[in-house]
């Protein structure tokens, strides 16, 4: 440049499809440099990919499928230890299931089958139970009743006949006896034992009529009606 002469920088401007065909070399040197951290950071990025979750498919591939699921399974109920323990299992289950039935029915039991009441008795002994005979209050019927004073007196004599429907030996009820005034309302009501009613005998025989007579004494007052009824305690 001669003197005087004011020099003015050269700017070169190169077109997009120029820059494309360039040298990497010369693309490089005309790029601007970023600073190291950034750059390193960039670069550790793209070296380590996010990690993926595993895909349904791929774990679905690890189980087992269906069919030996339930192979395995019976396999298992197969093994000598496991049979041994469900049928001790069951064997308890049945017994005491059958105990509580025979505590239950007992005594129905021995009177159909008499054979089999020194086994009850033995076994009640060590359950804290006791054989005796069957109750039951639906196979007893009253065949006829009477209550009449004893003139003179203020005591009243009952009379009635028990009668037992059922085949079986039946353990004897009480009878209750309720006295009612001329306007039906109760005066008296009293459970009366087999004893009191000249029976000695503790039970009816099956299909059979026990006639039963007592005198009672009753409170000072009128007794316009009377009802007879037999329960079990």
């Amino acid at each position: 440049p001669e003197l005087g002469q004011t020099t003015q920088p050269r700017v070169n401007i190169v077109a997009a499809d120029a820059a494309d065909d360039m040298p990497a070399t010369m693309a490089a040197s005309m790029s601007p440099e970023l600073p190291g951290p950034v750059m390193a950071t960039a670069v550790a990025g793209a070296s380590a990919p996010a990690e993926q979750p595993p895909s349904p498919a791929s774990v679905q591939d690890d189980e087992p499928p269906s069919f030996l699921r339930a192979a395995r399974r019976a396999e298992r109920w197969q093994q000598p230890g496991v049979r041994r323990s469900l049928t001790a299992g069951v064997a308890a289950l049945a017994f005491a299931l059958s105990t509580q039935l025979f505590v239950e029915y007992r005594d129905l039991l021995t009177a159909r089958w008499p054979a089999t009441r020194p086994s009850a008795e033995w076994l009640c002994s060590a359950l804290g139970c006791r054989v005796e005979l069957p109750r039951m209050v639906d196979a007893l019927v009253v065949e006829s009743s009477g209550l009449l004073r004893v003139e003179g007196t203020q005591t009243y004599r009952l009379n009635l006949v028990l009668r037992n429907r059922s085949a079986l030996e039946l353990a004897m009820p009480l009878v209750e006896l309720v006295l009612s005034d001329s306007q039906g309302r109760t005066i008296a009501r009293r459970a009366i034992a087999a004893s009191e009613l000249g029976v000695t005998q503790g039970r009816l025989l099956a299909n059979a009529e026990l006639p039963m007579q007592g005198t009672l004494a009753v409170i000072d007052k009128p007794v316009a009606g009377y009802t007879i009824d037999i329960f079990y305690p």
